[in-house]
């Protein structure tokens, strides 16, 4: 089974089993915190322990993030933190972890940069799993996806497929 992760507070989650199967496809678990007077998402680590441990993983594939333009500090600053606590667990659980550029694996997936092109092709590649991708909000559940499935194919030769 390979895992496939979207890092961020809006960022998803998928694993494929052996045939192609698409066994998950969600968003990433985040909870609600009080920080001074306002609310803000938080990753919810445990959650995302408990549901990496509920899955015989061979392998995870994270996209490989980095700052992007126009961005708040702070904001860079908590998508920063989401993508390290991710990697944390990962390697704290002791699981085979790959990183891939977002052109990397959107070249393989034969996608472009475009959230509507990845729920697109998601849905393409994996029919079962397209009403997961059906509104705008899930393009990080299809970044997910695409990621794994990528994944599927350079980590198991026998699936060179679509």
């Amino acid at each position: 089974m390979i895992a496939g992760i979207d890092p961020g507070l809006s960022g998803g989650i998928a694993i494929i089993g052996e045939q192609g199967t698409v066994l998950l496809v969600d968003d990433l678990p985040v909870h609600q915190v009080i920080r001074g007077k306002a609310k803000k998402a938080e990753l919810d680590v445990a959650s995302l322990r408990a549901l990496l441990l509920s899955h015989p993983l061979n392998h995870i594939v994270i996209e490989r993030v980095s700052a992007r333009p126009r961005q708040g500090v702070a904001s860079m600053f908590r998508f920063g933190y989401v993508s390290g606590a991710i990697y944390g667990l990962v390697i704290g659980l002791q699981l085979p972890v790959s990183f891939i550029l977002p052109v990397q694996w959107q070249k393989v997936a034969r996608c472009g940069p475009s959230p509507d092109e990845g729920r697109r092709r998601g849905a393409e590649l994996y029919p079962a799993a397209a009403e997961k991708l059906s509104r705008k909000k899930d393009s990080g559940r299809a970044d997910a996806l695409l990621i794994a499935h990528v994944g599927a194919q350079m980590l198991l030769p026998s699936r060179q497929a679509a």
